[in-house]
């Protein structure tokens, strides 16, 4: 069905700012109560919800934040400190130090027995509406909250006012408060429900009395959230261990023009395209997103599941997921001083062929007008079908620290090294064209060096080993002194192309090249289609060598005095220090998608971290 765009445009923005608060403080809960409860929540709100959030077991998430080895670290920062000694701060410990003294109970304790049984969240685009379901211990300890809330809301209340702030009013013999017209509060046995707007509310009380509420829309449905389609899709997708789990109604999102380019299923950057296209597909067709969170000592993990159907995809993305549907990425290769890794299953030649079905308008004509400049080193051939047409669907990119410690000229700032690694169906003839195209395109680097001027030639080596061939070029230098310590930035590269029995391996240096050719380690993604790692200890590693560039930075777009950069990058790469890496997989079953995300942490102490 149709919805207000502009209604739900705003209402995106409350449900995003909503959506962070909860992802933050959330561990595993029970799988039975975390069932049962969830589906007692959509149970009470209506069947046009199109966001539902849940958070279990606060508690002991609670007491893993602050047992945590981070904290103790976060707190010893200047930053840290500076933040919890301002007034506004102290005024909100003073106010729960005021609540703590009514219950009788510690925040922690008191956070525990509130969210006994859940807290979840609910939004429904008609008028903004959005709610949040409180399922607590029991229905007492509601209660006393109320009577030491409702206290402290009344003496805010300006000096001469007659006018209660909190009105009451029943509904279906339950109990509902209009707090200064601002907010709505029901009382629902060990339910407290509240939210910005009364109908809402209304509903909600209807739904936990009847089980059903005619709402006020063109189709008058008569069904609770749990009732429909997309959410018991949506159920279907649930882990059985999660931090916070929410879902979203894809098709109202997708029918009510909002990210129209997100549910087109077409992207306008071909990079984009080659990472999601198949994803964007999916996106198109469901009618349910899903995500869930979970959070351990050692690592925060989310995940986005969607229903999915070979169908979706078609022959126009068949590059993504292979004919019958279940294509998996090679192993992530592995080099030394390793940043950062990426593995995938791309057929792109049959991308390239089909751009103008899976691009827009603009992008296809781009890679139109780039494939008639590719003609130039290629030799009138077609870069689609001829070129890219003898690379196998098997793709490897790799993203390694260099080390000029012993190196001049020493680029002043220095920047990692990348290269990506192909299959060869046809080896032979592969190489022989490849091998042609480097020499061109080095001989057009140079012939356009000397046109611009200040840059000098490439100078060209071959070289071929027992089990591969390698062409490669580096920058003739006659720097000396305090210019070969702090050279420009191309004196980072030295491109280079290895042939081996079966890979082609393109790298912006000669290094990483015949490291990457001759990599045989591999770390098992099972059975991923896409799949990328980054290692936060070599990253930290890089912006050290960089630090000086970095401040200099700051100080010319912030205005910061040196002083203040310092401190400024230092933090960055004290938050980055509690960082190991993080790991990215996209899975593709018969019935779903699945992208996870995992960000791992420092879970011991100081010996555990990055230089």
């Amino acid at each position: 069905m149709m919805r207000n765009p502009r209604m739900l445009s705003q209402y995106s923005r409350l449900y995003l700012a909503a959506s962070f608060a909860f992802f933050l403080p959330l561990q595993a809960p029970r799988v039975n109560a975390q069932t049962l409860g969830a589906e007692q929540a959509a149970s009470m709100l209506p069947g046009n919800t199109i966001v539902f959030a849940e958070v279990q077991d606060l508690s002991h998430t609670v007491d893993l934040v602050l047992d945590h080895p981070i904290r103790h670290e976060l707190e010893e920062l200047p930053t840290y400190q500076q933040l919890f000694a301002t007034p506004q701060y102290l005024a909100l410990r003073g106010g729960v130090a005021l609540l703590e003294a009514s219950m009788g109970q510690r925040w922690p304790e008191l956070v525990g027995t509130l969210s006994a049984g859940g807290i979840y969240f609910a939004a429904e685009p008609t008028d903004e509406s959005v709610a949040l379901l409180i399922h607590a211990e029991n229905g007492k300890s509601l209660d006393t909250i109320r009577r030491t809330l409702f206290p402290f809301i009344r003496g805010g209340v300006k000096k001469g006012s007659v006018a209660d702030p909190i009105r009451t009013q029943e509904i279906n013999g339950f109990e509902v408060y209009s707090i200064r017209n601002d907010g709505f509060l029901a009382d629902l046995d060990d339910w407290y429900v509240l939210s910005n707007k009364k109908p809402f509310l209304e509903q909600i009380v209807r739904l936990r009395t009847s089980g059903s509420f005619t709402l006020s829309n063109t189709l008058a449905q008569k069904q609770s959230l749990l009732e429909t389609e997309h959410f018991q899709q949506a159920m279907k997708l649930r882990p059985e261990k999660f931090l916070v789990w929410s879902y979203i109604d894809a098709t109202t999102v997708r029918e009510s023009g909002e990210a129209v380019a997100l549910y087109s299923g077409k992207t306008d950057n071909p990079l984009a395209e080659m990472l999601f296209g198949g994803v964007t597909s999916t996106l198109k067709q469901t009618g349910t997103i899903a995500a869930s969170l979970q959070v351990e000592q050692s690592r925060l993990q989310l995940s986005i599941s969607t229903p999915h159907d070979k169908a979706w995809a078609g022959e126009d993305r068949e590059y993504f997921f292979g004919k019958n549907g279940d294509a998996q990425a090679p192993g992530l290769a592995q080099t030394a001083d390793q940043v950062f890794a990426l593995s995938g299953y791309r057929d792109l030649s049959q991308m390239w062929l089909r751009a103008a079905d899976l691009m827009t308008e603009q992008a296809a004509e781009g890679m139109a007008q780039a494939e008639s400049q590719l003609a130039i080193f290629f030799s009138g051939k077609d870069f689609g079908e001829d070129i890219l047409g003898a690379l196998g669907p098997h793709l490897q990119l790799v993203a390694a620290r260099q080390d000029f410690t012993s190196i001049l000229p020493r680029p002043a700032i220095k920047l990692p090294s990348f290269g990506l690694r192909f299959e060869m169906l046809a080896p032979e003839k592969t190489t022989k064209e490849f091998r042609r195209v480097f020499q061109s395109l080095i001989g057009f680097i140079n012939i356009f060096g000397a046109m611009e001027g200040g840059t000098p030639p490439l100078d060209m080596d071959w070289r071929r080993e027992e089990n591969y061939e390698i062409i490669s070029a580096t920058y003739a230098s006659d720097l000396e002194g305090e210019e070969a310590e702090s050279a420009p930035i191309y004196y980072n590269f030295a491109p280079a192309v290895v042939f081996t029995k079966d890979n082609l391996v393109i790298a912006s240096t000669k290094k990483l090249a015949e490291e990457l050719a001759s990599s045989e380690l591999e770390t098992d993604i099972a059975s991923a289609n896409t799949a990328a790692t980054l290692d936060a200890g070599t990253l930290h590693s890089i912006l050290l060598d960089n630090q000086e560039q970095l401040i200099a930075q700051n100080m010319l777009e912030n205005g910061h005095a040196k002083e203040q950069a310092q401190a400024e990058i230092g933090l960055l790469m004290q938050i980055l220090s509690f960082v190991k890496g993080a790991e990215m997989k996209l899975l593709v079953a018969a019935d779903h998608l699945e992208l996870k995300t995992t960000l791992k942490l420092h879970s011991g102490g100081p010996t555990e971290k990055v230089p």
